[in-house]
């Protein structure tokens, strides 16, 4: 491993090579420490093409420790935003007076069950989770039988037992029925949605910190 980052021009001055081997070794794997080299330039001509200018493996150990870091406090907050989700619908079905937090529930769960695409992605998904012992006996009241479409789960109970990506999903459909104006949120919270998973599996967050693949103007949305 060390022998080809100095290849590539990596240096062990910083950190030595007998320490970054530790560090591989006990601490975390080759490929996600060198994913961050991604971050630093390289000789773009000359003999040393492609090679990197002035980095040294310790610059790499750094953005490593400071990418999990990170990924602990983005954790915490996605799951405020998840949490802080699920009150602001409750509050929005609340002033609804035709809605009694069944209906819009059925409604979705029959789209659902009869989607051309996908249907019963999210049966199957709550199916699933029901097997559970914390899910069996909340939800060991309703009939539960995967062949038949389910029925008449309370908002407040569904809420709890539908992913985060489901969960959005779910809002871009309320929103939508109801046309609320919340629904200019669904586009930034499928961006928040791709955060949580790069974050639940940990994969390097800070790995392409100079990548301008954002597709979202900032002037084209008003909070």
């Amino acid at each position: 491993m060390v022998p080809y980052l100095k290849e590539k021009n990596i240096k062990f001055e910083e950190c030595k090579e007998k320490d970054a081997e530790q560090y591989l070794r006990e601490n975390n794997n080759y490929f996600n420490v060198t994913a961050y080299k991604n971050n630093f330039f390289t000789y773009q001509c000359g003999e040393s093409i492609g090679k990197y200018i002035d980095l040294d493996f310790a610059y790499l150990k750094d953005l490593s420790i400071i990418d999990y870091r990170s990924r602990i406090l983005l954790f915490k907050m996605i799951i405020d935003v998840e949490h802080y989700l699920k009150i602001r619908i409750l509050n929005s079905i609340e002033e609804i007076d035709e809605e009694d937090g069944y209906n819009i529930v059925n409604l979705y769960l029959d789209k659902d069950y009869n989607d051309e695409r996908f249907p019963k992605k999210v049966h199957d998904s709550i199916m699933k989770k029901v097997s559970n012992e914390y899910y069996k006996k909340i939800f060991s009241k309703y009939d539960l039988d995967k062949d038949k479409k389910l029925e008449n789960i309370p908002i407040w109970e569904f809420l709890e037992i539908i992913t985060f990506g489901e969960l959005i999903n779910f809002f871009q459909f309320f929103a939508a029925y109801y046309n609320l104006e919340d629904k200019k949120y669904v586009f930034i919270l499928r961006e928040v949605n791709k955060l949580r998973n790069a974050v639940a599996h940990n994969s390097c967050v800070l790995s392409d910190l100079d990548k301008k693949d954002n597709t979202h103007r900032p002037d084209n949305f008003n909070y």
